[in-house]
């Protein structure tokens, strides 16, 4: 490791002292602190999960969608006073660095990089933050949020510089922006450094850089555990996979603060296997996966997957228009779920029997959306009501772990409880 030189010195200690005006230094993470995360009604007839969450100093919490398929977090804004209280003080935004992030569901956001210490709460009432992030932290301060109805182009507008441009939260009608969690590197006019912002704290040597997310979905209980130890990284009840690079990321790329390193949006690699009652399986290996807490279980692109797979697919798909890019795995189709392990072993993830019954099909089909060109598979937030997701980003490593004293939600693995999700795909998108 290089010595740090003395303008990095002086450069850092200005960021501590910063932070100390704005109120609170940034968290250094010595054990594990959990956060509660909040199930949450939206206007889509599911729960999501949020977090509160406020921004720079003297700022008001509030909920934003606790996201894994996102990267970075996005804020709504209005400089109109009292409008969007969860802006505080000491925070500086960059209004010549515009940016647009949008998402595979149709939302889109448009507005400014900003930078600014962000704090996490318990709750909504909490007035102590349990983690505060580095002044430096990049955020986006969005003062325009759309959505875009794919079937038909119309847009519809959630959010304007002077607030609420419909009578619920922008988001879902839940939720003021996206609490992305996705450990990527965002490319193109993202490189400001708007990443995951837990990758970018500060960690003790009496944990592990990276977190844990539990979701238990009978009890509508939910928490992000930041930090690491033993019982984390090496539980006897986990299955622990390989965490896929981000090949997008530049040569020597980290993430700010903590230097640690870029992962794929598809996270980890599992192989698919679908059966039909009477016909040979179809069969695909080393598939990337996206958990995404904030998603239905999805199959993204299967026109581009390899072979002979996109005729095979074809007559699994009930496709709900006649360009073919939008449908659901037919009914009574056995799904299977396979990975191999870092220690080489071949284990199952999750199995089930697809079954359209309400409005749909658990396992939706998006194909052919623009800047979105690689076959995989969504997981959707079933995956997380199934196993506590643990990610170690010090050893590039995702745990499942099973829940112990599994829910309700742990017999709806990628199945049932996505139904209720349909169309509300937030798998990220870079633009």
């Amino acid at each position: 490791m290089k010595k740090r030189r003395v303008p990095e010195l002086l450069i850092f200690a200005g960021i501590f002292l910063s932070a100390m005006v704005c109120g609170r230094a940034q968290t250094t993470v010595h054990s594990p602190i959990t956060v509660p995360l909040h199930f949450t009604p939206t206007n889509s007839g599911a729960d999501k999960l949020g977090i509160w969450v406020g921004i720079g100093s003297g700022a008001t919490p509030q909920l934003f969608e606790f996201d894994t398929g996102g990267t970075g977090f996005y804020a709504a804004y209005s400089p109109v006073s009292g409008v969007s209280p969860w802006w505080g003080g000491g925070v500086t935004v960059n209004a010549s660095q515009q940016i647009h992030t949008a998402y595979d569901s149709g939302l889109n956001y448009f507005g400014n990089v900003a930078q600014g210490a962000v704090s996490i709460f318990a709750s909504g009432n909490s007035t102590t933050p349990s983690v505060i992030t580095a002044p430096t932290t990049q955020i986006g301060q969005m003062n325009q949020i759309e959505k875009i109805n794919p079937s038909n182009g119309a847009t519809t507008q959630l959010w304007t510089s002077s607030g609420n441009a419909t009578a619920s939260p922008p988001i879902d009608g839940a939720f003021y922006g996206d609490f992305g969690m996705n450990l990527a590197y965002n490319m193109g006019n993202f490189s400001s450094g708007i990443t995951n912002l837990i990758g970018q704290m500060n960690f003790g040597s009496g944990v592990t850089p990276g977190f844990r997310i539990h979701a238990d979905f009978a009890g509508k209980t939910a928490s992000l555990k930041i930090g690491l130890t033993a019982g984390d990284t090496a539980s006897p009840t986990a299955k622990y996979f390989k965490m896929n690079a981000d090949a997008q990321a530049p040569e020597g790329a980290t993430m700010p603060v903590s230097g640690l390193d870029y992962y794929s949006q598809q996270l980890f690699n599992a192989d698919i296997e679908i059966q039909r009652s009477g016909h040979p399986p179809l069969v695909s290996t080393g598939v990337g996966m996206t958990p995404d807490t904030g998603a239905s279980t999805t199959l993204h692109n299967t026109q581009l997957s390899p072979g002979g797979l996109p005729t095979e697919y074809a007559s699994l798909i009930d496709w709900s228009n006649e360009q073919q890019n939008a449908g659901q795995l037919k009914d009574h189709l056995a799904f299977t779920l396979t990975g191999t392990t870092t220690s080489n072993q071949t284990v199952g993830i999750g199995n089930f029997t697809t079954n359209n019954v309400v409005n749909g099909g658990n396992v939706m089909v998006q194909n052919n959306r623009p800047n979105n060109t690689t076959y995989y598979l969504n997981t959707g937030i079933s995956l997380f009501y199934q196993y506590d997701l643990i990610y170690d980003m010090q050893a590039g490593v995702i745990g499942l772990d099973v829940i112990p004293e599994p829910s309700i939600g742990a017999l709806l693995l990628l199945g049932a409880v996505g139904l209720v999700f349909l169309r509300m795909l937030r798998s990220k998108r870079k633009a």
